[in-house]
């Protein structure tokens, strides 16, 4: 059944002097049907005692609230820091408490990530939930470093980690996504070019830039090419255009006419130099970048 207070107040039956006091206007009252307080735009005599308990009628639900909120954060942190719980209950539970902002989930969430006996599935959680969480930004950050160096950190833990830069738009972890690009594993160079596409900085461009040549994985080639989206620079333009027509995979090709067409109107000039990619040996390259010249 829902609380009313007005309803509360009327069972009362407390005299208009209770607590004797002058008597004050106020011009609100509570709407049933809307389920909250309104402003009516008359006024009525209250005296001081009722106002009080009408005032404290309202503020006990939401008090309750904040209690019942806060022994919920308190639930979900034991269930996380507790390596005696499931998995999937400490994920959970990690992602609850990363949702929630509060500032206390910091500490706890960068020790499970820092620790080394915790399964790389909950330290994976533990690093979603410091994104969520949004809090302690130069701490977390050196927490991802410190853990993607580890020599323990297994693949997947260091990809959530890239990935995780990424969501953050770190410009602070360049030189990190710098040395990932030229990691042997093609995954960590695929995920660190999707993070740096995030980050969307001159310098994150610029390391996407110097290093598309030099990859040799065509799948990595092409997530370079799609980190550069939206950058209007002209030496991106041209990069573009000279990965659309020289780049050995027709997959990464394609790309960079999808990436210059989104980075329309183009000037006359780069329009003549896309042009012989309109005999490309490429059904889709040819149909998207005649879309564009048309």
């Amino acid at each position: 059944m829902s609380f009313r207070p007005t309803h509360f107040l009327s069972d009362l039956n407390l005299p208009m002097d209770f607590f004797p006091i002058r008597r004050v206007q106020v011009s609100v009252y509570y709407d049933h049907t809307r389920k909250h307080w309104v402003n009516r735009g008359k006024t009525m005599m209250i005296s001081p005692g009722r106002l009080f308990l009408w005032i404290l009628c309202i503020s006990l639900p939401m008090t309750t609230c904040v209690l019942a909120a806060e022994s919920e954060f308190s639930k979900n942190l034991s269930i996380a820091e507790s390596s005696e719980n499931g998995l999937r209950d400490r994920i959970v539970a990690m992602h609850y408490l990363g949702i929630s902002g509060e500032v206390q989930a910091l500490k706890p969430m960068l020790a499970i990530l820092i620790n080394e006996k915790e399964e790389d599935a909950i330290r994976c959680g533990a690093v979603r939930a410091l994104v969520d969480l949004d809090q302690g930004r130069p701490q977390v950050l050196s927490a991802f470093e410190q853990v993607y160096q580890q020599q323990g950190a297994g693949e997947n833990l260091r990809y959530t980690i890239l990935f995780s830069l990424g969501r953050m738009r770190a410009g602070e972890s360049l030189p990190l996504l710098s040395d990932a690009l030229s990691d042997p594993d093609e995954m960590i160079r695929f995920k660190a070019s999707q993070a740096l596409g995030r980050v969307g900085t001159e310098a994150s461009t610029a390391l996407l830039m110097s290093h598309l040549n030099e990859e040799q994985d065509r799948m990595v080639r092409a997530e370079m090419v799609r980190a550069l989206e939206g950058t209007k620079d002209a030496e991106v333009r041209k990069k573009l255009i000279q990965t659309l027509l020289t780049d050995p995979s027709s997959l990464v090709r394609w790309n960079a006419a999808l990436m210059l067409e989104k980075l329309e109107p183009l000037s006359q000039d780069t329009r003549s130099a896309m042009a012989p990619a309109l005999n490309d040996v490429s059904p889709m390259v040819r149909k998207t970048v005649k879309g564009i010249l048309q």
